[in-house]
């Protein structure tokens, strides 16, 4: 049949059809609903979840400490308090500063974290954090800092630990640091 109307003919017939559907459909389901807006106060803010996993909990631990002066090794020290033994860190980021008074200065810092093995005991990872020198203040020290973006896990019921290893015996008044660790607890499973 379409040989005997030719292809004119059956475009024709087409846009017909179209132009005669479209002609009934109502105006109301043609148009798009107007956008909404709220507007909320600081006081009263829009409720949200993380549908995605609800049970994230953000959490943010600092600390300092002192390698006291006089020390030669490794110093560890804990990072807050045990993490609650029904939850699990996830370590996102890592900030660190230390200082390096009479030129000793951390020639590694680690981070500790502890796996859950079971029946109350656990095993212990130490990852290595990635140091960066500063250039050197008025008085010839140095800051080591560290900004690392990552993906660690820590099981509760332990505290988080940093160590640091200096490059000499800690001068007088000792080597100051700094480090904050964030990320967010889930349920231990």
């Amino acid at each position: 049949m379409i040989y005997r109307l030719g292809h004119v003919a059956v475009l024709g017939i087409l846009a017909v059809s179209l132009v005669i559907v479209a002609g009934t459909i109502p105006a109301s389901a043609q148009t798009r609903p107007a956008l909404v807006v709220v507007q909320n106060t600081s006081a009263q803010p829009i409720p949200t979840t993380d549908v995605g996993n609800p049970a994230y909990s953000p959490l943010r631990l600092r600390s300092t400490g002192t390698v006291p002066a006089g020390f030669v090794g490794s110093f560890g020290m804990p990072i807050g308090s045990a993490i609650p033994a029904d939850r699990r860190f996830v370590i996102e980021f890592i900030s660190f500063n230390c200082g390096s008074p009479g030129g000793v200065e951390p020639a590694q810092v680690t981070l500790s974290v502890a796996e859950s093995t079971g029946a109350g005991a656990f095993s212990f990872h130490s990852y290595p954090v990635i140091l960066s020198r500063s250039t050197p203040n008025y008085s010839g020290n140095v800051t080591l800092v560290a900004a690392q973006s990552l993906r660690w896990y820590h099981d509760g019921g332990q505290a988080l630990q940093f160590g640091v290893s200096l490059t000499g015996v800690a001068p007088a008044g000792g080597v100051p640091c700094n480090v904050e660790v964030s990320g967010y607890t889930v349920p231990m499973l």
